[in-house]
């Protein structure tokens, strides 16, 4: 617990992301849509942050970091749709074929997405798109693993490590906003989208899987009110940041955690929702988040016994 506060690190975290969002859409309440709706949500969520905080001051560590879990899952989703829609109204602007030149500059004037297609068979999409929405359980993953089997302080460290990247990540997405290969090419985006198309590439395989691929990439598609997430691939963030962190906590369930956090990233490329540099600028992000910003976090949390004032 930081010195003197009922706040663990994390809930500073969303703290920071919700006033940020609360101001944006304050200053934007006639251009926004939605902005006092989402102006209201702000303001009802950083009261719930603080509410939960004082509520499990007297509650077990583990209790506490369950709790935690839970507000994270509900509101990360919701700040990553308030960044789609404050996104679209003051930064609409398209990187795509900056991302493009960016791969092709990196394997020599080939690109590797269009490269991939010799490789491509339905059996291999039906496992990638598979891969690719284990991603959707891995956060939750992470921290029930940890809480099990790491100390308070690990505990905390963990759940801000996980939070800080998910942000990182959001914070790419507004300085370079971009839309994904799987827009711009001649076979076109799935559904209808208010982006315009570039024609950067041309594919021949539209990628049928086997079983459930293709309904699954479509419902996913429909899931992201934002299509300008790309640049970082927040998938590769963190599932990295996620394997690191299952390793950390349990060396068996790192031996599944790792060759899944690898899939996701290939899978983010061979389904053509990432750049190849979004990949690699994602694992860059995990290893602040597992680096210089667990530094940041031992900072803010020197007394690992007082994080809680009831049991551990």
């Amino acid at each position: 617990m930081l010195r003197g506060s009922k706040l663990w690190p994390v809930d500073l975290l969303h703290l920071g992301m919700l006033s940020v969002l609360l101001l944006v859409c304050l200053g934007g309440i006639g251009d926004i849509r939605g902005a006092s709706g989402w102006l209201a949500f702000n303001a009802a969520a950083v009261i719930s942050v603080v509410a939960v905080s004082r509520f499990l001051m007297h509650q077990s560590a583990r209790r506490a970091a369950v709790s935690r879990l839970v507000l994270g899952c509900v509101t990360v989703p919701v700040v990553f749709t308030q960044v789609g829609f404050v996104l679209a109204e003051y930064r609409d602007v398209e990187h795509a074929k900056f991302l493009f030149d960016l791969d092709r500059r990196i394997f020599f004037g080939v690109n590797p997405l269009e490269a991939l297609e010799k490789i491509s068979t339905p059996w291999l999409t039906e496992v990638m798109q598979w891969s690719y929405t284990a991603y959707l359980f891995l956060p939750v993953a992470t921290i029930l693993v940890v809480v099990a089997s790491a100390d308070v302080r690990g505990t905390s460290r963990a759940a801000w490590s996980l939070v800080g990247g998910i942000y990182l990540s959001y914070l790419g997405y507004a300085l370079v906003p971009a839309s994904g290969p799987n827009i711009h090419s001649n076979l076109g985006p799935i559904a209808p989208v208010d982006i315009p198309v570039l024609p950067l590439y041309t594919f021949t395989d539209p990628l049928p899987g086997l079983w459930l691929a293709e309904e699954m990439r479509l419902a996913m598609f429909h899931a992201e009110p934002t299509k300008r997430d790309c640049f970082p691939s927040g998938h590769t963030a963190v599932a990295f940041i996620c394997a690191v962190l299952i390793g950390r906590a349990s060396r068996r369930h790192g031996m599944w955690a790792w060759p899944l956090a690898i899939m996701v990233a290939l899978s983010t490329v061979y389904l053509r929702y990432h750049y190849v540099v979004d990949v690699f600028v994602g694992i860059a992000l995990a290893w602040v988040a597992v680096g210089p910003l667990e530094r940041i976090h031992d900072r803010l949390f020197r007394d690992p016994t007082r994080i809680q004032s009831g049991r551990s």
